[in-house]
């Protein structure tokens, strides 16, 4: 049985469907909107593939939900009634079928471009850059979709927010084939005012590079890599990185997964013009990359102890493994187990302490009572001598060693 017939039905003219909107297609009840429905777009240039028409004969059941018989620029007009069937339902659905062929999906995509670069509503484009990102996580294992809606969330974020500003750091970064263009404008605009890229600058620059692999350590313990980063960057580059400009201006063609438009986005800065583009730029690369991989080197045998026991972040065993620069900066990583030892001096620069309540302090587990072993009393004092903390009885200097339900001496003290 096929519902539809374009012989008795009039050529309605084609509307956006905002979303929350309920309407009926074929018997089918959708309310989630964000589609174009009707039998034309008059008047109007572009692609008619995103058009749901409900002249169309949809069939009784659904067909062909893995979309294997649509072609490679699908349009509503052109599957079979049964693909029509399973369209209509995945938008009843609310869009959430993670199976459903990739080629709806792209259906209903081409009427989010649409809408947004010629219709250019400019004021939804925040919902529709949300609801890409939501098709995203459902389909982004398809690298085609991921290609374009990625460009598509470049532009729209640009529509939504046309200030620049810098993105969040994230191992997330690369984006296809290209710099992410929310990285692109933000040292863009840097290169243009003549500035050095500070140390979140140059890691949002090698993080965002097509061609950047991070290793498990980065990846895993990305926080603890992004401050070691810092410190790092820091000492190399005291003064920032200069990046000198280059002549190559940023420039963003945009090409319609429908294959019905496209067209340059005018991405001019109002007080410094075209921007540089710093994808044009390699000179510093090589030395930001040697330096990504010496801070994923420094975390490999405390990204080691997460990947086999991933509660152990905030304990003394996980603060034995950081760089010294990470627990003693002050940084979030480190700022625990430096407080624990902090708190036992107050406004002093010795203290004394029951040893079971330093153990507690830091997270160890050790005897009740009786002489600690020579191994825990070796991680006691590797762990002081990052935290810049002598300490009596220490028995690497010949002193006995520390008893369970005896006390001990804290002191400050360089490398301890």
């Amino acid at each position: 049985m096929l519902v539809g017939d374009s012989g008795r039905q009039p050529k309605a003219p084609a509307k956006w469907i905002p979303s929350g909107e309920g309407v009926r297609v074929a018997g089918v009840s959708i309310n989630s909107g964000m589609f174009y429905l009707g039998a034309s777009f008059a008047g109007k240039s572009g692609a008619e593939n995103c058009l749901v028409d409900p002249t169309c004969q949809v069939g009784s059941v659904r067909g062909d939900p893995e979309g294997k018989t649509l072609p490679y620029w699908p349009s509503y007009q052109s599957i079979s009634p049964g693909a029509r069937r399973t369209y209509l339902e995945w938008l009843a659905g609310g869009r959430n079928d993670p199976s459903i062929g990739i080629g709806y999906v792209f259906i209903f995509f081409y009427g989010l471009e649409r809408r947004l670069f010629i219709d250019e509503a400019r004021n939804e484009a925040p919902a529709m850059a949300a609801e890409v990102r939501r098709l995203l996580a459902l389909h982004g294992e398809n690298y085609s979709f991921k290609g374009y809606a990625s460009k598509f969330l470049d532009v729209a974020d640009l529509m939504a927010n046309p200030d620049i500003s810098r993105p969040a750091l994230s191992p997330d970064l690369r984006s296809g084939y290209e710099m992410p263009l929310s990285v692109r404008l933000h040292l863009g605009r840097k290169l243009g005012s003549k500035l050095p890229f500070d140390s979140t600058d140059a890691l949002l620059w090698i993080l965002s590079l097509p061609d950047t692999q991070l290793r498990t350590p980065a990846s895993r313990c990305f926080e603890e890599l992004a401050e070691l980063w810092h410190v790092r960057f820091a000492s190399r580059y005291p003064d920032g990185l200069k990046v000198n400009s280059p002549r190559t201006k940023i420039k963003v063609e945009y090409r319609a997964a429908s294959g019905g438009f496209g067209g340059r986005v005018d991405l001019s800065d109002s007080e410094l013009g075209p921007l540089p583009d710093v994808g044009a730029v390699s000179a510093p690369i090589d030395g930001l990359r040697d330096l990504l991989n010496a801070c994923s080197d420094e975390l490999a045998a405390y990204s080691r102890l997460l990947g086999k026991k991933p509660e152990a972040r905030d304990t003394v065993e996980a603060a034995f493994l950081l760089p010294k620069e990470i627990l003693t900066s002050g940084s979030e990583t480190g700022a625990a187990a430096l407080k624990r030892v902090d708190d036992f001096f107050g406004d002093h620069r010795i203290a004394g302490a029951k040893v079971t309540r330093l153990a507690q302090a830091l997270g160890m587990e050790i005897p009740p009572k009786g002489k600690l072993g020579a191994g825990l009393c070796n991680q006691i004092g590797a762990l002081m001598d990052k935290l810049d903390v002598g300490f009596e009885p220490d028995r690497r200097y010949g002193s006995r060693g520390l008893e369970a339900d005896g006390y001990i001496l804290l002191f400050k003290a360089k490398e301890g």
